[in-house]
């Protein structure tokens, strides 16, 4: 059956960060999770005077959530590991926004699917799991980076 007619698969993914927008790919790049790609539009709901049975909702600005991805933890040292320590322990004035691409891959992971681009990103967020003796799991970290918009690559 040809892929093209399925629905895409949510497993397959790559994450690339970039300082110019044509993105890296590394060993540092793999993640388990990405949670995010989300944008709503805020609305103004206006009410005519004397016009009972209806609202106005007229358009106003757009936000956006906050990009989350997780993956096994990294030893400090990574390139990554680098740039979100640099980031939240460096003044406002030194913090590097980066360009992150997240890419929805078909099911031979030869085809991409779709591809978003996020702006001027920069994590405000990194934290690992808890450690437990009880339970044999790995260590997670999670990474939870603004941005000021995205794009549609494809």
């Amino acid at each position: 059956m040809d892929s093209r007619n399925l629905p895409p698969i949510g497993f397959n993914f790559s994450v690339s960060f970039s300082a110019n927008g044509r993105g890296s790919q590394g060993q540092d790049n793999y993640f388990q999770r990405v949670d995010g790609i989300s944008g709503t539009r805020e609305v103004e709901e206006i009410t005519e005077g004397g016009v009972n049975d209806r609202v106005y909702k007229l358009p106003k600005r757009v936000s956006y959530e906050n990009l989350v991805l997780e993956r096994g933890f990294v030893y400090l040292g990574s390139e990554l590991g680098n740039w979100c320590y640099d980031s939240l322990t460096m003044p406002l004035s030194k913090i590097e926004t980066k360009v992150v691409i997240v890419t929805l891959l078909d099911y031979d992971s030869e085809n991409q699917i779709m591809a978003w681009a996020f702006y001027d990103c920069y994590p405000i967020k990194w934290s690992i799991s808890e450690f437990k003796s009880t339970e044999s799991v790995l260590a997670i970290e999670t990474l939870e980076i603004a941005y000021s918009y995205f794009s549609l690559l494809s």
